[in-house]
């Protein structure tokens, strides 16, 4: 896999399939933030990195099911400071020792309430424990579950087009 590849808004707009209006206002909210920017006359010119690309997918997959932006954009900046999800996300799809990877990496979200910071935690589990964590959560108003290895296979189909 190549996570060192950049990709630009113009690639971000066609792979994830949104407006540029729509990501120029992510971006400009800071609800979304590229890897690498570089300054070009008056303009910006910005990078995306295919982990940006697989997270752009997972905030926009929140806001569509009825998470705020500002809600989103806390969840995925918690999620990309999880080791554990990140190395899930490199190696999902890839022949590795089945113990280390088991099966496919989700994440939940736990909310109890819609307050300020309702979020209890985002946490990395895969699909053999799902049911395990979802009970652990029985306390929680709201539970969101999130398929990495879908999102990754989503990204990784739109860049191989």
């Amino acid at each position: 896999m190549e996570l060192d590849q950049l990709y630009t808004t113009f690639d971000v707009v066609k792979i994830i399939g949104i407006k540029m209006e729509r990501l120029q206002d992510w971006i400009k909210r800071g609800f979304i933030k590229p890897s690498s920017e570089e300054k070009v006359g008056r303009g910006i010119k910005r990078y995306f990195s295919k982990l940006d690309l697989y997270f752009i997918k997972t905030f926009q997959g929140l806001v569509e099911n009825g998470i705020t932006r500002q809600e989103a954009s806390y969840i995925v900046w918690d999620v990309q400071k999880q080791p554990l999800i990140i190395n899930a996300l490199r190696s999902a799809g890839q022949p590795q020792d089945v113990k280390k990877l088991r099966t496919e990496p989700y994440f939940i979200v736990t909310e109890k309430g819609w307050t300020e910071n309702n979020f209890s935690r985002t946490k990395l589990v895969y699909k053999d424990e799902l049911q395990i964590r979802l009970t652990e959560n029985s306390d929680s108003d709201f539970v969101h579950i999130v398929n990495l290895s879908r999102i990754k296979s989503q990204i990784d189909a739109a860049l191989e087009e």
